[in-house]
Order: structure tokens, then sequence, then C-alpha cells
């Protein structure tokens, strides 16, 4: 599970149904969430700096102690792609290539993705991406605003004649999936595979920038300082690579006319499994210079 949901809630199962418990913040946090994360750092299952994760994610989020005000902490989770609760990106690596008016995927809303359509070029860029607007008015409205949000879909999937959204798990009902986490929800190892990728990413264009102007003392310390990351680079883009075709095979599911409802819940439920292992088998396998350093 994603840390955030660890911070928040207490989870366990009956049979294969997953169901959550919020946590009663500050209380929760002290008598149960600090035993949970000194319990998994003694035994070993897992390292410092999750522990540190942990620790840092339960005073900022939990005790409310973030240095960005509320009112300005969408618009700043925005300029950093980041999202502030859960700390996944709000835009992929792939998306974060295109023109703003093409920063949507499966699971960004239709009628956003309309709205956006009568949005002046010279606006700004949140105004002109699907993606980030969304992740303000949810950011601004809470659930609210996403029950509306999905309410207004329903509406504009129907003018639009566009594919039929895939059959609706418990965990979409409002109010019960606050409760009830069935389907397939996306990976801590996922969010972690994506910094990893991108530090190596990084890495590489500064050691060519630095080679390129002539900077050859600064390119060679920098891969020697980072030997051990650069050399999973090769095994990470591999995995990128299979995970970005699983997740087109996942938008093809999406925009299927006549695939029925339930047909296509079977489906991205299968693909996104496939993900989800793909991802934490690459970082089992790769991660450990990262945390080392620190990241990602």
């Amino acid at each position: 599970l994603p840390e955030w949901e660890k911070l928040g809630f207490h989870h366990f199962w009956v049979g294969e149904d997953h169901f959550r418990i919020p946590k009663p913040f500050e209380v929760g946090g002290i008598f149960a969430t600090i035993p949970e994360i000194m319990e998994q750092s003694l035994s070993g299952r897992e390292d410092m700096k999750w522990t540190r994760d942990m620790v840092v994610g339960l005073i900022s989020d939990t005790f409310a102690m973030s240095l960005v005000p509320q009112a300005i902490a969408p618009m700043v989770d925005v300029a950093r792609n980041k999202k502030g609760f859960t700390g996944a990106p709000i835009l992929s690596m792939s998306l974060e290539r295109n023109k703003p008016e093409a920063q949507y995927d499966p699971w960004t809303s239709e009628t956003i993705r309309q709205l956006v359509q009568a949005v002046p070029e010279g606006a700004p860029d949140w105004m002109r991406s699907p993606k980030q607007l969304q992740y303000l008015l949810e950011g601004y409205f809470g659930t609210l605003g996403r029950y509306a949000i999905q309410a207004a879909d329903i509406a504009t999937r129907e003018i639009t004649g566009a594919a039929p959204a895939p059959a609706m798990n418990k965990r979409d009902i409002p109010v019960v999936g606050s409760f009830v986490r069935d389907g397939v929800d996306a990976s801590r190892y996922t969010t972690e595979l994506y910094g990893m990728a991108r530090d190596v990413q990084a890495l590489d264009a500064t050691i060519k920038r630095y080679q390129e102007s002539g900077e050859d003392r600064q390119a060679k310390a920098l891969e020697q300082s980072a030997a051990a990351r650069l050399k999973n680079k090769a095994g990470l883009q591999k995995a990128s690579r299979d995970i970005s075709k699983l997740r087109k095979e996942v938008r093809k599911v999406m925009e299927r006319r006549m695939m029925d409802r339930d047909t296509k819940r079977e489906r991205l439920d299968r693909l996104n499994r496939q993900i989800n292992q793909m991802a934490a088998d690459a970082v089992k396998k790769y991660q450990r210079p990262f945390r080392q350093a620190g990241l990602p």
C-alpha cells in the first residue's frame, strides 16, 4: 500500500475483501501509526529511509504541521508536479512531454477534457491541462468536488458519445468507497520506480551537459559518485518501457466503445495487477543505491 494509506487508515481483510477505517487523526498517529512504523523498522521489513519518510509524512499530514498554507497547497503541488498527500506525480513522465491540452489519461474527467478545449491557448498551462485542472478542482473542493465531477462525467459521456466507463467498484460509490477498497489500487512501487527513473535520467542528462560544455572534471566526478545508480540505467529503462506498453493497453481498453463495462473492468484490473507487479520487481531489484543516496 502507498504510505498515505498506511498513515491515514487501519486496513483489514475478510477473505479477499479489503476494508479500511480512518484513524482518529493525532490519537491514531500516536497510538497506532507510530507503533506500526517502529515495528516495521525494527523487524527489518523496511529500511531507515522508509521510516524517516513515514515519520515526516505523519508530522506534515496527520499532525498538520506543513509549512505550506492550505490555501495555496494545491497550486504548489501542481508547480512541483507532486501530489502533496500521496507523493505520487500529477503528470507522468510521458504526459509531461505533451502539450497541456494533451495531458490526460484514461482516468481524467471527460467533462474537464471537454472544458479545456474552450480555454484560449494563451492561458496558463494549468488551465489548459485536464490533468492539472482536475487535481486543482479536487484539491480545493475535496470529496464533494470529486463526486460532482463524476456525476457530470456521466452526462458528458452520453452527450459526446465517448466510450463507456468501466463498471464501478464499490470504492467508486460515494461514502461507501471511503471504507471498501475493492479493485486494484496503485502501488507504492510505481511511485518509487518513477522517482528512480527520473533520477537516472537527470544524472545522464547532467553528465552529457558537462561533457558538451567541456567540464570534463565535473562530468567524471558525477559519474563516479553516481556510478551505482547509473549502473541500473538499462534495467530501469526496460522496466519503464514494459510498464509503458501495459499503460498503452490500458488506454486502448478504456477507449473501446464496443466493450461492455464489466469486461472493461476485468481487463483493466488484470493489466493494473501486472503493472504493480512489474514496478515492485524493478524497485526491489534496483533500489539499494538509490535508497543509500536518500532517493527517490
